[in-house]
């Protein structure tokens, strides 16, 4: 600290002058522009952008987002990168920034996208199943050479838009290292990547719809970890962290059951443990659903038990044959209350709202009252959800479980 350093400053001081003349002669020095014209037509899901800009351009985002794209330097001026194309009209406006991360230009092309396919994106591609934590092997699963449960990880993405979506350039690159082939995924389809295709195919059977293997090595953290999943030009379409303890469903900590994400077609928030649930039955469904969807009149009482048909739908019962409801309420050694409430597993079209009041009268969310201190599957489709109250409070309160439809 006590040497003095000014001689170092004189020195770059000096130099930057040479340098930057020396740069100016070796390069031209040319104006960021994009060289593609605007109103081109083409039937490819991606398209390839040619432009001009000096040495100062460190990098090219499309406007609002964080990530680069990709760029090929094909001279000393002359730059490309690949553009999603949707069907239809497209617009992208492609801002270059310098090595200080200040903008030094913004130029904005338009194209026409004549193609039925369209790129993955947050918009159309979710990850709707994982199987993090399987059971231990069976043991005609060991006498097969398959002893380690890691073996039987498998992830599922599924297209939930209405046109054919290409995995063209997606990758998983946190959590599991994944590049995916080229590979269509029709609406509604699904995709899986596995950890071992042979094992996965011993415990589930083939002809499921496996796209590939991660590498070994690579597998899901069993205590939870980051996952990241990004499309052809390096955005965002899913980054999360998923966890194996309460909010998240402990029963996918191998017990054998698979986190599935609720209602994935309404393109839930993935980093919300509430959008998550276990699979209605232990060994997942990977490649297929489980949900259960109410048909009917939701307010008939054809068995005639009080409780109506979508409540029946929503807490596993059937209305067919009378039964209870399954809610209680009880105070335990510790003091505290707790509010339990069996659900169906497969009812994502159910929200379950817990409500709490002090006159009967007025009724608000019990979040804050309550908080979730276990979630156990029953291995029939159903589990038993139970609630402790946050405090020993002896004041008098009514607790009541709501049920609607999901939106």
């Amino acid at each position: 600290p006590a040497e003095n350093l000014d001689f170092i400053k004189t020195r770059v001081s000096s130099t930057i002058g040479p340098v930057n003349t020396a740069i100016a002669n070796a390069v031209a020095n040319v104006a960021y522009s994009i060289t593609t014209p605007n109103g081109q037509s083409t039937g490819n899901s991606f398209l390839t952008v040619e432009g001009r800009g000096w040495v100062n351009v460190r990098e090219i985002r499309l406007a609002g987002s964080g990530t680069p794209l990709a760029l090929t330097w094909i001279n000393d001026n002359t730059w490309q990168a690949q553009l999603p194309v949707l069907p239809g009209a497209n617009s992208a406006t492609l801002v270059a920034y310098n090595f200080q991360g200040a903008q030094i230009g913004s130029r904005t092309l338009t194209y026409t996208g004549t193609n039925i396919i369209i790129p993955a994106s947050a918009a159309n591609l979710v990850i709707s199943e994982m199987m993090y934590h399987p059971a231990d092997p069976s043991g005609a699963e060991i006498t097969a050479g398959f002893t380690d449960a890691d073996d039987f990880e498998y992830l599922e993405l599924t297209n939930i838009s209405a046109s054919p979506v290409t995995l063209s350039g997606v990758q998983f690159t946190s959590g599991i290292t994944y590049a995916f082939p080229a590979t269509i995924l029709q609406p509604g389809a699904r995709g899986l990547v596995v950890s071992n295709q042979s094992a996965f195919n011993t415990r589930y059977g083939a002809g499921l719809p496996v796209i590939g293997e991660y590498p070994a090595g690579g597998k899901l953290s069993n205590g939870g970890e980051r996952l990241v999943l990004s499309d052809a030009i390096g955005g965002i379409i899913r980054d999360f962290t998923y966890d194996d303890a309460p909010p998240w469903p402990v029963a996918a900590d191998g017990d054998g059951y698979s986190l599935v994400l609720v209602a994935p077609a309404t393109n839930p928030d993935h980093a919300l443990a509430a959008n998550w649930r276990v699979s209605a039955l232990a060994g997942g469904n990977p490649g297929t659903t489980d949900t259960t969807t109410f048909t009917g009149d939701p307010n008939a009482d054809g068995d005639g038990d009080g409780l109506s048909a979508f409540l029946e739908h929503a807490l596993g019962g059937s209305d067919s044959q009378a039964g209870v409801s399954g809610v209680s309420l009880s105070v335990g050694p510790d003091g505290f209350a707790r509010f339990s409430y069996p659900r169906r597993l497969g009812a994502d079209d159910v929200l379950y709202l817990a409500e709490i009041s002090g006159d009967l009268a007025t009724w608000n969310p019990a979040g804050a009252t309550l908080v979730l201190e276990s979630d156990a599957p029953s291995g029939t489709g159903t589990s038993l959800v139970t609630l402790r109250a946050t405090d020993a409070n002896p004041d008098r309160r009514f607790l009541r479980l709501r049920v609607q439809s999901h939106p």
